[in-house]
């Protein structure tokens, strides 16, 4: 395993303020330096980082060792992996540009997947794959089609899809708590005061996120903008937004 770091530009000044340093963890199989092989680019779920993906894991494999497993036994061919760190203060992401969430896309195609190469001198045009399970299965997918001519190949597992089914009912559910301290900007403010985040509090700061990335307002806190109308929450203007700019 390797660390590299990389400082990105198009991170730079994000409405969410966070840092444009970023981790890669790189994967290269043992006794080999990386030079010619193919590039995997893995993209985590949300509420995860890339790191994640490569630290010790209590009862199994984490993914580094799963693939000295298969890599070892001849189940798969030898090959570089990627583990950037794309984690965000809003919980996670979902790997497209966003005015608010930064210019995820952006980053892969333009400064974490050539850095990789360059140093490692691997992958290149029709040897660059991407994949990832859930949040970032949809990343996988939608970065694919987004922009065909830089990945040769794409996996998406379990991808976030069916936005109206998926994210529309949880929006509703949450009102009653945005309500109850004042709104989007006051629940932010209060959870990242909190010493220690509730799952039905991720769960909601998950929902924020996805608004921060499909229908961002820049003038909003943090790019946050409900696709609903909180007083009428039957009444979603806005809902279409969410399916148009995440693509699927």
């Amino acid at each position: 395993m390797r660390r590299l770091r990389l400082r990105s530009a198009v991170l730079e000044g994000n409405l969410l303020g966070d840092p444009p340093d970023r981790i890669i963890d790189v994967y290269v199989p043992r006794a080999q330096s990386g030079a010619g092989l193919p590039l995997l680019v893995d993209l985590v779920g949300y509420t995860g980082g890339g790191p994640a993906h490569t630290n010790w894991k209590n009862f199994g494999e984490n993914v580094p060792e799963r693939l000295d497993r298969l890599i070892g036994s001849g189940a798969m061919p030898p090959v570089v992996v990627a583990f950037p760190d794309c984690f965000t203060k809003l919980g996670g992401n979902q790997y497209i540009n966003s005015a608010a969430m930064g210019a995820w896309t952006d980053f892969l195609v333009q400064e974490a997947v050539p850095y990789v190469e360059k140093e490692l001198h691997c992958g290149g045009d029709g040897r660059r794959a991407v994949f990832g399970k859930s949040s970032g299965g949809y990343g996988a997918a939608v970065n694919a089609m987004l922009r065909p001519d830089f990945w040769a190949a794409a996996a998406c597992h379990s991808g976030d899809m069916g936005f109206e089914t998926a994210y529309l009912p949880p929006l509703v559910a949450m009102l009653p708590a945005l309500a109850k301290v004042g709104g989007v900007r006051a629940w932010l403010e209060e959870f990242f005061a909190k010493p220690k985040a509730k799952d039905e509090d991720v769960q909601r700061l998950e929902m924020l996120g996805m608004c921060a990335s499909y229908d961002p307002d820049p003038k909003a806190f943090m790019g946050v903008r409900l696709p609903l109308d909180p007083k009428r929450p039957n009444c979603c203007p806005n809902a279409g937004r969410i399916s148009r700019a995440g693509i699927l």
